[in-house]
């Protein structure tokens, strides 16, 4: 695969956005297609072809992975011989791969298994299978990692029983951790058993953990996240007692509540936290005045914005930007449009998230000029950033607006930008596919600074590339 221009890149993601290549991506919420593994694996090949070239690509790439290529045949053998076995049981799994010549000489590293339990995705029972026969293997250590890795694949294919006897397993060699209980409490909950759940509380000792602020809260936001915020007041009012709660307690049931659609519960639960002499944060607040933009109780929301003040807590830029997204959507553009001077009486920066949702907005209002004047001009002089989500924008307001020459216009910027537009793809396809696995073999996708954010980020940001030059390709159209 060659090196390609960026109008060829242009025309492979304008295919990849599939449907959305017919009309202008114009919404007030962003719609984001699924790109399938396919389509990804694809816009990974080109990136690195681009930045690397085909023979040092091929070094680094293999099936979705940037991982060594001696481990990468030995998954290929692994997974070739579990393919030979037709509708089996996970006993016949077992049986095939201890019988397998090829497979009785490889060394289960720690990087194999990992790389191969994720592989296998929901398939529980080859997952299972080969998890069963590499723990029968002398070479090979069961590590934390692998082992929560196939408690999370049984318990999302609500194969309970077969989760327990691995939780059960893992209690005797001391491996159930902290990050295990989350896992089995997440699933349980999920399966609608979440008197289980708390039962795995309960048990804690029983694996030599702790039953204290930690654990308590863990439990409460797994019920909470599950719309049990009844039960999880219940279980709290029973231990606190015994175990005493601290701000992110209270900030688990302010989400609880809020999810539950309960804001007068959430806004008690403030005055308690109070009580007990801690200060609601910005995400706090946040949290409800969010859940009252989603009921459209626009005057609650800026009372809250006044208590919040009063109480020395400023709302940041994720606060602002909340509240006049939610009004644009309410359709309420020239509102939406003041909360600029309301954030900038504040002292509160906007940042790029900000400016991409004011631009939409003026767009929908009408005010074309004034959101290319966002664009062209006020970002850069308060020292803002544009991001591919920017791009985008501007060339969707600029395509429903009919103006085809300034969103020709805004091409050539991002041909002058077209060397960090390569280096920034990469970085998100990687964050999309998780592709680096770290020397001890755990794949960042699993990493919980990732799982806080960069999955949505990263999708965000690829699928943003797509629709941007699907709009351009369509006003080269017409």
């Amino acid at each position: 695969m060659g090196h390609l221009s960026i109008t060829q890149l242009a025309e492979l993601l304008a295919e990849m956005a599939g449907a959305l290549v017919a009309f202008p991506v114009y919404f007030i919420e962003p719609v984001w297609l699924t790109i399938t593994r396919f389509q990804c694996h694809h816009l990974n090949r080109l990136v690195q072809s681009n930045l690397y070239g085909e023979e040092q690509q091929n070094k680094y790439w293999k099936n979705g992975f940037f991982i060594e290529q001696e481990v990468e045949e030995n998954a290929g053998k692994i997974r070739r011989a579990i393919l030979n076995i037709h509708n089996g049981t996970v006993e016949d799994i077992v049986r095939r791969l201890q019988s397998d010549e090829s497979c009785s000489k490889i060394h289960l590293s720690s990087q194999l298994v990992d790389a191969l339990l994720y592989k296998f995705g929901e398939d529980w029972k080859s997952a299972l299978g080969f998890f069963r026969w590499a723990n029968l293997q002398s070479d090979h250590k069961p590590t934390t990692y692998s082992c929560d890795k196939m408690v999370d694949i049984l318990g999302k294919m609500k194969q309970i029983d077969r989760m327990w006897e691995i939780v059960k397993w893992m209690g005797k060699g001391g491996l159930v951790t902290m990050e295990t209980v989350a896992k089995i409490m997440r699933r349980l909950a999920g399966a609608g058993r979440w008197k289980d759940a708390i039962e795995v509380f309960n048990d804690l000792k029983s694996w030599g953990l702790d039953q204290n602020t930690e654990s308590m809260n863990l439990l409460l936001d797994t019920l909470c996240k599950e719309k049990k915020a009844d039960v999880a007041r219940e279980i709290y009012l029973n231990l606190k007692g015994q175990i005493s709660p601290n701000a992110n307690t209270f900030n688990i049931f302010v989400h609880g509540w809020c999810n539950a659609r309960r804001i007068d519960e959430a806004m008690w639960t403030i005055q308690e936290m109070k009580d007990f002499g801690f200060n609601p944060s910005v995400i706090t607040y946040s949290t409800i005045i969010k859940a009252y933009c989603k009921k459209f109780k626009f005057s609650r929301v800026y009372d809250l914005l006044d208590e919040m003040v009063a109480n020395g807590c400023s709302p940041n830029v994720v606060t602002y930007t909340i509240i006049m997204h939610s009004l644009a959507k309410s359709r309420k553009f020239e509102e939406a449009i003041s909360i600029v001077e309301k954030m900038r009486m504040s002292g509160c920066k906007p940042d790029t998230h900000f400016y991409n949702s004011l631009i939409n907005i003026l767009g929908l209002a009408g005010q074309v000029g004034e959101a290319s004047h966002i664009f062209g001009v006020e970002m850069q002089m308060n020292g803002v950033s544009r991001n591919l989500s920017t791009y985008n924008t501007m060339i969707s307001v600029f395509c429903s607006h009919d103006r085809q020459d300034d969103a020709l216009g805004v091409l050539k910027e991002m041909e002058d930008f077209s060397s960090h537009l390569s280096k920034e793809m990469l970085l998100i396809s990687k964050n999309v596919l998780r592709l680096d696995v770290q020397s001890s073999g755990l794949p960042l996708f699993e990493q919980p600074k990732l799982r806080t954010g960069m999955d949505f980020e990263g999708i965000r940001g690829l699928l943003g590339v797509a629709i941007f030059m699907g709009n351009i390709l369509l006003c080269m159209k017409g």
